[in-house]
C-alpha cells in the first residue's frame, strides 16, 4: 500500500533494484503495446493512497511485454512523477519483496 502526498505525480514505475528490470505500472502516454494502466493518470495524479497487489503486472521496459512484478523476492524501488522519461524531480520509496 502507497501512501500518497499532494502534487506526487501522473506516473508510476517500479523498478528491481537487482537486475534493473523496470516496471510501468502507471502511465499518462502514450500507451503501451499490450498494457493498460490499473487507473488513468489524471486519478492516480488525485488518488491518496495505492494498493499494488503482489499479483500486480507491469509493462516490462526494453520491450519485453506485460510481465508480474513481483516475480522475483528483493528490493524494489518505486518512482513517482509527472513525466518518468523527463528530468523532472519525483518521489520515491523501496520495499523488499519476499516470497
Amino acid at each position: 500500500m502507497l501512501t500518497l502526498g499532494p502534487g506526487h505525480g501522473k506516473e508510476l514505475l517500479i523498478r528491481r533494484v537487482k537486475d534493473d528490470a523496470q516496471y510501468s505500472f502507471i502511465v499518462a502516454d502514450p500507451p503501451l503495446p499490450g498494457y493498460v494502466s490499473p487507473i488513468t493518470s489524471d486519478e492516480f495524479a488525485v488518488a491518496k493512497r495505492l494498493e499494488i497487489p503482489s499479483t500486480a503486472m507491469g509493462y516490462l521496459g526494453g520491450g519485453r511485454g506485460v510481465m508480474p512484478i513481483s516475480s522475483k523476492p528483493g528490493r524494489y524501488t518505486v518512482y513517482v512523477s509527472d513525466n518518468l522519461d523527463s528530468e523532472e524531480p519525483g518521489y520515491r520509496c523501496e520495499f523488499t519483496f519476499a516470497k
